[in-house]
């Protein structure tokens, strides 16, 4: 695995907040400027020396909504990093209206290697209630421009967000299978302090989106788009003691979501192989080593699902070396 250096360009770029957003509470970052950049830059170099890969990724803000002098400034930073064979590759994320064929040049000299595209939903009305300030099709203009020019691309994308039903968490996720990105996030809305949003769930104008059903709608995405070779690279934010003790107001924050969510996805095909099965009998499933606690659930809630949900069988898990989870024998009794 690459080891990431995150640079926090906190906010700059962007042409407007949108509803759900504060980067300070998220980063803690208070300003953006080259000083701060270096010190990010150097810090993050120090970590896993020798020959581990080294990233940089310019995140936190719309990186190529920034001035042009100021873009040329960072990537030349970074492609000089590279070039001494202090870092492998360089990313960055970015709005889908802030890239045009120009903005796919500069990238291109630079040797960017991914840009990270915060799509959010590609439901149009979601889009105009969280503020974006772009439509769906502008995801999709902006992806076909970078896959064009041989760039790899991610799309970040929420669940919880106001007027998105499931009807619209499905068909998003078709038409990010369609987009074919290398790499996705999911990140579900939380109620941070400071926001458009905050201010409406006060007045009890918007309800906080639940934990069970935040854990539903990103199992589901990510076996949808994982069925499809694309690699969900994050599943919820980072747990940070700033976000919990200042930022976040009310929403599916768990500082074990990602695991919540690997849980739910190994949940889901051993239960399919489950709904088959009747009688009574023991179900035993071999189950890679890399996933063995995530099989048996966060705090073993899987092996007590199964339990309630399936008294009749008893469900074992023997660690092997196999690929995903399959159903190695069904003794009955």
């Amino acid at each position: 695995m690459p080891h990431i250096i995150p640079v926090f360009i906190n906010h700059a770029g962007c042409p407007h907040r949108c509803a759900f957003c504060d980067q300070h509470a998220i980063n803690r970052q208070t300003g953006f400027s080259l000083s701060k950049v270096r010190e990010q830059i150097a810090e993050g170099l120090k970590w896993r020396p020798g020959e581990a890969e080294k990233e940089i990724a310019f995140y936190g803000g719309s990186f190529t909504g920034l001035p042009e002098e100021t873009q040329e400034t960072l990537l030349t930073m970074a492609q000089n990093l590279r070039r001494e064979g202090k870092i492998n590759k360089i990313r960055l994320s970015t709005r889908p209206d802030y890239i045009d064929k120009k903005v796919v040049r500069r990238l291109l000299a630079y040797e960017v290697d991914l840009v990270e595209i915060g799509a959010q939903s590609l439901d149009d009305q979601v889009l105009a209630l969280a503020r974006r300030g772009h439509d769906a099709q502008s995801v999709v203009g902006a992806a076909c421009l970078l896959h064009a020019a041989g760039l790899k691309i991610g799309l970040q994308l929420m669940i919880g967000l106001p007027g998105q039903t499931w009807h619209s968490i499905v068909a998003t996720t078709e038409k990010v299978i369609e987009i074919k990105p290398e790499v996705v996030r999911i990140y579900p809305l939380l109620i941070l302090a400071g926001t458009e949003f905050a201010a409406a769930w006060e007045k009890g104008l918007l309800a906080a989106f639940e934990l069970e059903s935040a854990v539903e709608e990103a199992a589901y995405i990510a076996d949808k788009v994982s069925g499809h070779g694309i690699k969900v690279i994050r599943t919820g934010l980072h747990d940070d003691a700033g976000l919990r003790e200042q930022g976040v107001l009310a929403g599916p924050y768990h500082p074990a979501f990602g695991e919540l969510v690997a849980a739910r996805r190994c949940r889901k095909a051993i239960e399919a192989v489950l709904a088959e099965r009747g009688g009574e009998g023991e179900a035993v499933f071999s189950v890679p080593a890399r996933c063995f606690s995530q099989a048996a659930g966060h705090k073993k809630s899987n092996l007590a699902y199964f339990k309630q949900r399936y008294p009749q069988i008893t469900v074992t898990f023997e660690k092997t070396d196999c690929e995903s989870i399959r159903l190695k024998e069904f003794r009955r009794e």
